[in-house]
């Protein structure tokens, strides 16, 4: 069978400090990227994402960039080392964050644009963390009718809803920190696993009400071209090609759940047997074996994991 590959890019969590140090220190043309990121940024991404402190990059304002930027560099290896025209890319797509990095493969918006949206989206979702308190927390093991009747308890309490779906049975939500933490006690009350995951805010709800608005702007600021191959949203979980349904989508994508699951049974759908994760971390890699453990997915963060392809 041949492969039908899709190209997966991660979101917010899967920093670290040292992240896409080797990328860097491999090749030269890595190094330009990363000079003109700092320069468009107006902040040194490169010093931040590969010294840290820990601390500073923990802040969403500067681990969206340092993400992107690594997603960035795997894909640029991965172009002129191994060549993409080689390979049968059937569809892409990114978890929040990454939608924006799978817009930048897919030829929608330039390297400029796309490095300006993230500094923008990074600061004003900070913006709403500190303005508004809240959190997220993911729970495994209950289906999307028990959590929506959880939240549904959790209402009167503040904010809460479910964020991602990022599996069948494992569900991200999000909320003010009184709902949240009533939901968490009334989740593990019915046996689910519950994690209360290390993020700013509570991201994909209501919360962040006050970034999406200051989005509108940026990105009318930005040209979009039709994407080259089928770019699935985190929104309808289908592709989509027009420009300016692709800016509404972005602005609402901050306050919209992810579905991601669903983006990636409409990529089996469309022939994807192969699914490759392209920057940090390997929580897409991870998530594949929850959704349809008899597709391949493979997650390439290192020089090491570019050079094993290459052998291949």
């Amino acid at each position: 069978m041949s492969k039908k590959i899709t190209f997966l890019f991660p979101g917010q969590g899967s920093h670290f400090v040292g992240m896409a140090r080797d990328l860097y220190h491999g090749f030269p043309y890595i190094q330009k990227l990363y000079a003109l990121a700092n320069e468009i940024a107006e902040l040194d991404i490169t010093r931040l994402s590969f010294e840290g402190p820990e601390d500073e990059l923990n802040k969403t304002s500067i681990n969206q960039l340092a993400i992107v930027m690594h997603s960035v560099a795997v894909l640029e290896v991965l172009r002129r080392e191994v060549g993409l025209e080689k390979l049968t890319i059937v569809a892409t797509a990114g978890l929040s964050l990454g939608e924006y990095v799978a817009l930048y493969f897919d030829e929608s918006i330039t390297f400029e644009n796309l490095i300006r949206q993230i500094k923008h989206r990074g600061i004003y979702m900070q913006e709403a963390c500190e303005k508004f308190l809240g959190g997220m927390a993911s729970i495994f093991g209950l289906d999307e009718g028990k959590v929506e009747a959880i939240c549904e308890q959790c209402t009167s309490l503040g904010e809460i809803r479910i964020a991602n779906y990022l599996s069948p049975k494992r569900l991200v939500i999000s909320g003010s920190i009184g709902a949240l933490n009533k939901a968490i006690e009334l989740a593990k009350q019915q046996k689910a696993k519950v994690r209360q995951l290390n993020v700013a805010g509570a991201y994909h709800s209501e919360l962040m009400g006050l970034a999406s608005a200051k989005m509108v702007a940026i990105l009318q600021e930005v040209e979009f071209k039709k994407p080259r191959i089928p770019f699935i949203t985190n929104i309808t979980a289908k592709p989509v090609s027009e420009p300016e349904e692709i800016r509404y989508n972005l602005i609402r994508q901050i306050i919209s759940p992810v579905y991601w699951f669903q983006t990636i049974n409409e990529m089996i759908s469309l022939g994807a047997n192969e699914f490759w994760e392209l920057g940090p971390g390997k929580v897409l890699t991870g998530l594949m074996k929850e959704i349809d453990s008899t597709k391949t997915a493979i997650s390439f963060a290192t020089v090491e994991d570019i050079e094993r392809l290459a052998e291949n």
